[in-house]
């Protein structure tokens, strides 16, 4: 809540409201030491917000002596710009939207760059969730070095736009997307999330569904996941033959 609400300028009055949404119940008195707190601690945020704070835009309208009251709030509101570090522009903002942009639009420029290797390296991208690249795959056993392939591009792209942060990523395979999965290697390879062998535990009154570790697996649920492994090999593996056949 906090990363993405105060480097991008929130107050106290918004930062309360802010807080609403992750179950925190903060009032504008409590809020603002969090504030102060915060740029007092990472003293450099002053700087980007306050010394020189975001740019103002030159080509925002300026507030008329005819304008009325809703319009000329409007004007007063919208009239910052802001660069990323790619030079990518962007006009006529609010305060918060101008400061925000400076890293989140740049973060949005480094997974641009990171699509654009992925696709000039000859993968298929069918779409981008937020942060994830969605690219498909064929399953057979060079699957998991293609996914380290494609790590490797997105790690490596955005450390070319922002080579001061530290940057990771992690690769998850399935047949059909889901927010839930994630990474799960056997026997050294990436297997998709579907075929993970999963355990229900209760906490907190809630059900939660986590993967089996590798090392805990018993030997008839290793058995039986290697042989699972080795029949979508062949599916797949036959499926891909077919559509090929067709094409011809």
């Amino acid at each position: 809540m906090i990363l993405f609400g105060l480097p991008g300028g929130l107050g106290p009055v918004s930062f309360s409201s802010y807080a609403r949404n992750y179950g925190v119940e903060l009032t504008v008195d409590e809020a603002r030491p969090l504030c102060t707190l915060w740029k007092d601690t990472f003293p450099e945020t002053r700087l980007y917000l306050e010394n020189p704070g975001p740019e103002l835009d030159e080509t925002a309208p300026r507030p008329l002596p005819n304008d009325d009251p809703k319009t000329r709030k409007l004007k007063d509101i919208y009239r910052y710009k802001c660069v990323t570090l790619t030079g990518r522009k962007r006009a006529r903002c609010s305060y918060t939207q101008a400061t925000n942009s400076g890293f989140q639009g740049l973060s949005s420029d480094c997974t641009k760059l990171a699509l654009w290797n992925i696709y000039k390296a000859g993968y298929i991208i069918s779409n981008e969730i937020h942060d994830e690249s969605i690219t498909l795959l064929p399953y057979d056993p060079l699957t998991t070095a293609r996914a380290a392939h494609i790590q490797e591009l997105m790690v490596n792209s955005m450390r070319q736009l922002t080579p001061d942060v530290k940057v990771k990523a992690e690769p998850a395979l399935m047949f059909r997307w889901a927010k839930s999965a994630e990474p799960y290697f056997f026997k050294g390879n990436l297997i998709p999330w579907e075929i993970v062998p999963k355990k229900k535990e209760i906490k907190n009154g809630e059900v939660k569904i986590s993967p089996i570790e590798e090392l805990d697996l018993t030997l008839a649920q290793s058995q039986e996941l290697s042989d699972t492994i080795e029949r979508l090999y062949e599916i797949c593996g036959k499926a891909r033959k077919n559509n090929l056949n067709k094409q011809l």
